[in-house]
């Protein structure tokens, strides 16, 4: 229904929404999804950090000012990515929060919420019901893998530039109302912020443009006001574009490493198309009868909406009322596919054996999509509940109901899954960061050795121990001049400037192409890149202090080590 005073203009509530908008904060359906979400997200609380969290934790604490994230390349990988904002939000939870990951946990839970209330904004807008945009909007936010997504702090990229996405999408409304200078900027500023999160942010140009389009379409007084904000908003795209290249060098991206760039994105997109139907059902992870409610919920709502066709005309929306909200919705559904294809490229299908982590390390590459699918699921099931026949809307509301328990308790096992095994995987993190905070204040050019670290699956070779400790202890003022190895493949140093390579021996810089590959400054920050170094190298290393990690507690092998009677490989 809509209100009093207010009128629809292609399925936007426009000239005077904000009467009944204004008030979703506090109304019942936003109470629900807030209170919700919280819940099922509560097992991470006590969970620990994972993969890329070490590293980029670590970058922050080092880092000093900001700032520098503007305007350097600032990937451990030269010419990759270029997501500021997204590394601004990690390094201001770090200076709020320190080290300790559940308040981190909070942070994240609280920028989902934040999404799914625009969510729900946008919804009401489109002149959907609160309680059908409230089902969808949980269907939504209590997703298994939209769940996991927001688990894993390094995440926060897809988390920041999706929130970004959906304000821009709200601004975007309020030009329609009311065209101004100073709310196309607005609405521009929120879709830069979002490609500043992550390189997906791109997409809110999409969508805006979508609604500046189609409210053109439908009125004629709007066509100047729309040719000025789409402008407003390809120059910016455009801006974000030049900034970018201008940092990295390149406009393209070497995150795919040797493979070329069109092989990447051919095989992501065969990738998506092979693994989303286990992503977005979510079918390896579910439990017998979760799969059996979902199964039969999907099949009596299908049957709905065919029922609901069969009944004729009777209430049928115009096409001209659903077609932005479903077209906004097709868009964010499916542009990920293919900007996000270079990354798909190296992904892994949703199976039985993978862990909570690794599934949620693999869903944030459905977080943005997901949105899309569920503001495309709002005007259908709007439909459906048109219809005069009773039994049609209880039905579809039963499906609802069922897919929302289904989703809900397998968020919550995801939740205290991914917890439960990023603690029990901790052990070497915790054991080092121990052993550090024990040895007597390092020097400037101290170097300390981890022999027998064995990372788990979850870590792969991505987490040294160089990022673990320069992440987790208390104190990195003790640790941020220092260097730590393993022998497991260290890809870079995180130091502390001022460094030189004298700094470094007995290691040298990493050689690629013939050439060292040369170090990079962040602020306060050095990417320096060591080769290895082998005992049969006959190295100096009476300077340095072994460690060798034992079934989860360290040991001091120096002795031996200096005396050659240790075989080490060190990264």
């Amino acid at each position: 229904m809509i209100g009093e005073g207010e009128r629809t203009d292609g399925g936007f509530r426009v000239a005077g929404p904000e009467a009944n908008v204004g008030r979703f904060a506090v109304s019942a359906p936003a109470a629900a999804i807030v209170l919700a979400v919280a819940i099922v997200q509560s097992p991470n609380l006590w969970g620990f950090w994972g993969r890329d969290d070490f590293a980029q934790l670590a970058m922050v604490r080092i880092i000093g000012s900001p700032w520098p994230l503007f305007s350097h390349d600032h990937f451990v990988v030269p010419h990759s990515i270029f997501r500021p904002l997204g590394y601004v939000s990690l390094w201001l939870c770090e200076r709020l929060f320190g080290e300790t990951y559940a308040p981190h946990a909070v942070f994240d839970t609280g920028l989902h919420i934040a999404t799914a209330l625009l969510l729900w904004r946008f919804l009401i807008r489109a002149s959907v019901r609160p309680a059908v945009a409230a089902a969808v909007v949980l269907l939504f936010a209590l997703h298994p893998a939209i769940t996991g997504t927001s688990l894993w702090w390094s995440a926060r990229f897809d988390l920041l530039a999706t929130f970004f996405i959906m304000l821009s999408l709200i601004a975007a409304l309020r030009v329609c109302d009311r065209p101004s200078i100073a709310r196309i900027v607005g609405a521009c500023a929120a879709a830069m912020a979002a490609m500043l999160s992550k390189e997906i942010g791109t997409l809110a140009i999409v969508a805006i443009s979508i609604v500046w389009l189609h409210r053109a379409a439908v009125d004629r007084s709007f066509r100047r006001g729309a040719f000025v904000a789409i402008t407003c908003a390809w120059l910016t795209t455009a801006t974000f574009f030049a900034w970018r290249a201008a940092i990295l060098g390149t406009v393209s991206s070497g995150v795919t490493g040797v493979l070329p760039l069109p092989q990447a994105i051919l095989r992501g997109i065969g990738n998506w198309f092979a693994q989303a139907p286990g992503y977005l059902t979510f079918w390896p992870h579910l439990l017998a009868w979760q799969r059996g409610v979902l199964a039969a919920s999907l099949a009596v709502a299908v049957f709905a909406l065919i029922a609901r066709a069969a009944a004729g005309t009777d209430e049928r929306l115009a096409m001209g009322q659903r077609a932005p909200t479903t077209l906004v919705g097709i868009a964010l559904f499916t542009s990920p596919i293919f900007v996000q294809a270079p990354i798909a490229a190296f992904a892994s299908p949703l199976g039985t054996g993978m862990t909570a982590i690794e599934a949620g390390m693999q869903s944030r590459l459905y977080y943005l999509q997901m949105l899309g699918a569920a503001i495309v699921l709002a005007p259908v099931l709007r439909y459906v509940y048109t219809s005069r026949r009773t039994w049609v809307r209880r039905s579809m509301t039963v499906c609802l109901v069922a897919a929302l328990t289904v989703f809900a308790t397998a968020s919550y096992q995801e939740a205290s899954a991914f917890a439960q095994r990023s603690s029990a995987i901790a052990v070497p993190a915790r054991a080092a960061v121990a052993a550090v905070a024990q040895m007597t204040s390092p020097n400037a050019a101290c170097h300390v050795a981890f022999l027998g670290y064995t990372p788990p699956p979850e870590w792969d070779v991505f987490v040294s121990m160089d990022a673990v400790v320069k992440a987790l202890t208390p104190d990195i003022r003790r640790a941020r001049y220092c260097w730590f190895y393993s022998d497991v493949r260290t890809w870079v140093h995180l130091q502390a400037a001022p460094v030189s390579i004298s700094d470094a021996r007995p290691f040298a810089p990493a050689v690629k192409d013939a050439q060292p590959i040369a170090w990079r400054r962040l602020g306060k920050l050095v990417f320096a890149y060591l080769a290895p170094l082998a005992s049969t190298q006959h190295p100096d290393v009476s300077q340095m202090t072994f460690l060798q990690i034992r079934n989860g507690k360290i040991v001091d092998v120096t002795a031996d080590a200096i005396a050659g009677h240790l075989y080490y490989v060190l990264y």
